[in-house]
């Protein structure tokens, strides 16, 4: 098995996809010598030559599949699709958002359309790589190839095993609740901002990168922050151990997401995070009990029990949830590759 990725993430703004692909590149001994992009002219000789697998991680943020269909066309070796979104789950979402809340909006979906996508998937994926049982449902759903594919559910690794650490020591009990990622409304601000209204105790501090969907993410981050003055948008984080310490509760209130680092960091450095069910990454915290439903009631509810549990407690608890996502790490990751692509 010797591997290379092939990838157009880079230079985009991206947080949790570039972290994403940084992880299992690292867990896979691929390095920087072995990641090309779709752009590299006259290298895909150099490719067939030199390495068993390519892994292909394609942002759908595109405009033309030319580019794209001659890179594949040059590429001999088997092409394996690491699955890190659905991309028209996300363009469905926000249609009915524009539907409900922007009415005469165009959506700002800047991807291929659905016949492109399929064709892309249908012939030239030699296999497919997803991150959770909800995006294998997902992709069956909106791609429906007609010719089947291999497949295999691995999670990206959060680290070497033995550098997956829990670290408790800077817990600090407060009403601060943190967020970095690409502030949408995928990502639950409008709930969050439910929440904000009804619990006028609590303070909203939005990190991160407008993301995918630039202009009706803006959007967003503007009425959110014009709105409540206890929501602010700070810009990139800086520095994570001063995030993590100052904002006691992290939020992945999620309509749609298929792996979100910052909510496994947040719980591994003693930041609560405050989970919706229809987030995928709660599909990974088996035993976790501050899970809720994006009605405000449960939120708040749910606020209420994370202030009123002692910070043993809540060790206690975070203890325990880390058990369950332990196992994410590179060696396990680096295995369930091996045995996949020695599958094909």
């Amino acid at each position: 098995m010797n591997l290379c990725a092939i990838t157009n993430y880079y230079n985009k703004g991206y947080i949790n996809e570039i972290i994403t692909l940084n992880k299992i590149l690292d867990s896979l001994h691929i390095t920087q010598n072995d990641t090309y992009n779709f752009n590299s002219t006259n290298i895909t000789y150099s490719i067939n030559k030199t390495y068993t697998h390519a892994l292909i991680f394609m942002d759908y943020r595109v405009s033309s599949i030319e580019v794209y269909r001659k890179f594949f066309d040059e590429l001999q070796i088997p092409k394996i699709f690491v699955i890190d979104t659905i991309p028209h789950h996300s363009k469905k979402l926000n249609e009915d958002f524009i539907e409900i809340y922007i009415n005469g909006m165009i959506n700002s979906f800047n991807g291929l359309p659905l016949n492109q996508q399929i064709l892309i998937y249908e012939n030239y994926a030699d296999g497919f790589i997803f991150f959770n049982n909800n995006d294998v449902n997902l992709f069956q759903h909106y791609y429906n190839l007609k010719t089947p594919k291999p497949f295999s559910i691995i999670p990206p690794p959060l680290g070497k095993k033995d550098h997956i650490k829990l670290n408790l020591d800077n817990i600090t009990p407060n009403k601060n609740i943190g967020f970095n990622g690409y502030p949408s409304n995928q990502s639950g601000l409008f709930d969050l901002l439910n929440l904000m209204n009804f619990n006028p105790n609590y303070r909203l501090n939005l990190y991160g990168t407008h993301g995918r969907d630039d202009v009706l993410n803006e959007i967003t981050v503007n009425h959110l922050t014009s709105t409540i003055d206890r929501i602010k948008f700070k810009g990139k984080v800086k520095n994570d151990e001063k995030f993590f310490k100052e904002n006691y509760i992290y939020s992945n209130l999620s309509t749609y997401d298929s792996f979100d680092y910052y909510t496994f960091f947040s719980l591994l450095n003693g930041s609560v995070p405050l989970i919706s069910e229809t987030s995928s990454t709660s599909l990974f915290f088996k035993s976790y009990p501050f899970i809720v439903n994006n009605k405000v009631d449960s939120m708040s509810h749910m606020l209420e029990v994370i202030d009123k549990t002692s910070v043993d407690d809540i060790k206690d608890i975070l203890k325990t949830s880390f058990e369950d996502i332990k196992e994410l790490n590179n060696e396990n990751n680096y295995e369930q590759y091996k045995k996949f692509l020695d599958s094909l």
